[in-house]
């Protein structure tokens, strides 16, 4: 295992108590578990795409980089679960725009009409 593997598990674990001690930081740890995901994901489309170039990211990269944080973020609370998969959610949206933004797909469609 890599020495970024360790820090992105033991982290969380170790901040635990902390996060876990009020409402607000209940919130702050579900937002970080969400950066977890935006990350995870991020390395896992590149190590696909490293495999098999062409190959567009999907539902089959999305859904155990979400589940693992939300997996991560109930050790802290379970409010952080929620803020977990809402906050996941928001980041996805954001790359999967930029990334049509980046592809041209929404300039394309302005013109035809």
């Amino acid at each position: 295992r890599t020495v970024l593997t360790h820090m992105r598990e033991s982290i969380p674990q170790v901040a635990q108590e902390w996060l876990s001690s009020s409402e607000r930081l209940h919130v702050m740890g579900g937002a970080f578990t969400s950066l977890f995901s935006l990350f995870s994901f991020t390395a896992l489309s590149n190590f696909v795409q490293h495999l098999a170039p062409g190959h567009v990211s999907g539902w089959l990269e999305v859904i155990p980089c979400v589940l693992t944080s939300v997996i991560l973020a109930g050790t802290i609370h379970p409010v952080s679960m929620t803020v977990s998969v809402l906050c996941s959610g928001g980041l996805i949206f954001c790359i999967h725009q930029i990334s049509q933004r980046g592809r041209g797909v929404g300039i394309q469609e302005k013109k035809k009409k």
